[in-house]
């Protein structure tokens, strides 16, 4: 949700730049902004969307439609299948897929060893550990 919110502020603020820029070239006091300023603030403001726009739409996706990981969005039908045989039996078939799996190596990274500011805590545990720690949950029975 942070990284959503920091792209919707860069855009809003290259935004407010852009406009505060057009407005500044129209006022004849400020001939010396036409001649550069505004071509800049134009290709930065182009940059700006260009590069945030891929991400913006996959967080907003990932918000609207409850995605929860990368991986289910490049691999949606990753189940496990019957094949029926000649004979009448099945042959189970399970897909090469990881559930846990982030998408990349970083965003497994992060999701095992957690946000990387609470590493600067003394006696720092690991967020897969303190998700899956089975000392203080007497109900989980491991098989």
């Amino acid at each position: 949700m942070t990284n959503l919110l920091m792209i919707i502020y860069l855009v809003m603020y290259s935004i407010f730049v852009f406009v505060l820029v057009v407005w500044a070239s129209t006022d004849p006091r400020f001939k010396h902004v036409r001649q550069f300023h505004l071509g800049v603030s134009v290709v930065c403001f182009v940059v700006v969307c260009y590069l945030s726009w891929p991400v913006l739409t996959e967080r907003l996706a990932t918000l609207v439609y409850h995605q929860l990981t990368d991986y289910e969005v490049r691999h949606p039908a990753c189940l496990t299948m019957a094949y029926p045989l000649a004979n009448g039996s099945f042959v189970l078939t399970l897909p090469p897929c990881n559930p846990w799996d982030q998408g990349s190596w970083l965003k497994n990274w992060r999701h095992v060893m957690g946000p990387w500011y609470s590493s600067l805590v003394p006696f720092w545990t690991p967020q897969r550990d303190r998700d899956y720690d089975d000392d203080d949950k007497p109900e989980f029975d491991e098989q």
